[in-house]
């Protein structure tokens, strides 16, 4: 019987039990990954859209013709600006037609200067493609993700509102993606210039022109508190990019989800550690007496460290890939929150470093679990 018989006879005969540990080892790592993405990317959800944001102002609210109007002629005549419309929609995807979702929908209405920049789709928060022309579409990677949708698909959507006499109605339109843009608070969606048609179909219906306007000025506050003094601005939302960007922190900092996620890592991660080593230990004992049989049938102790090194190394490799790339998976699926590549980068470099860590401890307790005195007195035991 050689060391490899040996280990091949261990899962034979205890497929199931082993089996059943790895899944759990397995799941184990997911969720120290899951964990470990979860306070980074909340906090990217609620932070990167005013990060990135390239606009002075946002006013949000129920946006007459007239109201953008007046807005505009306030911000001066250097300003630029972009209105806009935020709303809920049904789209499928053309390549495949059977991917559905219910989602959020911003669209562009009207713009003054760079037609995506001034509004919920800044450059900073674009991950893949373009958003240059009029006849751009971007959606968020969470929800291309759900409708398994890439860059080139065209995506037929309906849009439904309800009229002021209370009738549904709705419009069916198309677009092309030709970016990915990250999923965050004000970015979950399909982001695309609207059609004349649907323009149109909004404002003889609704009567509403915008629930957003976004404008760069010189001197924001200052014109945000002539905004807020207009009649119309007491259904409106009007803020600073600094105040917005103060709002996104706070909201991020006080739910809670950075210290759940941090003491979430460090219960994880001892979960996991305490799995591999037992399964280790109850692995080795279970083998020592035939170990020493094999060696006091003259097999020597380095190929059978080597055999047990290699074993638990492969093991390892396969629960700490799986949980790799398992927990941004289970993050998406569970949360619907956007990993950060930087973050996952972070996280990558820190597994490899465990991993390393982990890898020399397991060895050291193989080293010295089948050190030849170890084996010479087992053996002995057994001949009496």
């Amino acid at each position: 019987m050689t060391s490899l018989n040996l280990i091949a006879a261990y899962y034979r005969l205890r497929g199931y039990a082993s089996t059943y540990g790895l899944l759990l080892m397995v799941f184990a790592s997911t969720a120290v990954v899951f964990m470990a993405l979860l306070w980074p990317a909340f906090r990217y959800y609620h932070t990167a859209s005013a990060n990135a944001a390239t606009w002075d102002i946002h006013v949000n609210g129920p946006i007459t013709s007239l109201d953008t109007e007046e807005i505009v002629r306030i911000a001066g005549p250097t300003a630029q600006w972009s209105s806009a419309s935020h709303g809920g929609l049904h789209a499928r995807v053309v390549r495949n037609g059977r991917s559905t979702t219910n989602g959020d929908s911003y669209v562009i209405n009207r713009v003054s200067g760079e037609p995506f920049a001034l509004t919920w789709a800044p450059p900073g928060i674009v991950l893949s493609g373009r958003l240059d022309s009029p006849d751009s579409a971007g959606l968020d990677w969470v929800t291309a993700r759900r409708l398994h949708a890439r860059i080139g698909d065209t995506l037929v959507y309906r849009k439904a509102f309800v009229d002021p006499e209370g009738a549904e109605r709705a419009f069916t339109g198309s677009a092309r993606i030709t970016a990915i843009l990250s999923t965050t608070y004000d970015s979950r969606g399909l982001i695309f210039i609207a059609p004349k048609e649907l323009e149109r179909a909004l404002q003889s219906t609704v009567g509403i022109a915008a629930s957003d306007v976004f404008i760069r000025v010189k001197q924001p506050e200052r014109v945000a508190s002539k905004l807020k003094r207009l009649p119309a601005a007491r259904n409106w939302g009007v803020v600073t990019k600094a105040e917005y960007h103060r709002e996104a922190l706070a909201g991020a900092e006080g739910s809670g989800a950075h210290s759940y996620g941090e003491r979430g890592v460090l219960v994880a991660a001892a979960v996991l550690l305490a799995l591999i080593l037992r399964d280790l230990l109850v692995r080795i004992s279970r083998r020592r007496r035939s170990l020493a049989i094999l060696y006091s049938l003259g097999s020597r102790p380095r190929p059978l460290v080597v055999a047990h090194v290699i074993e638990q190394l492969v093991l390892l490799s396969v629960i700490l890939v799986a949980g790799y790339l398992a927990g941004p998976r289970l993050l998406v699926t569970v949360t619907g929150l956007y990993p950060p590549a930087e973050t996952l980068r972070s996280i990558a470099v820190l597994w490899l470093g465990g991993s390393i860590l982990l890898v020399a401890v397991c060895a050291t307790y193989v080293f010295w679990s089948m050190r030849e005195r170890s084996l010479v007195l087992l053996a002995s035991d057994l001949g009496e």
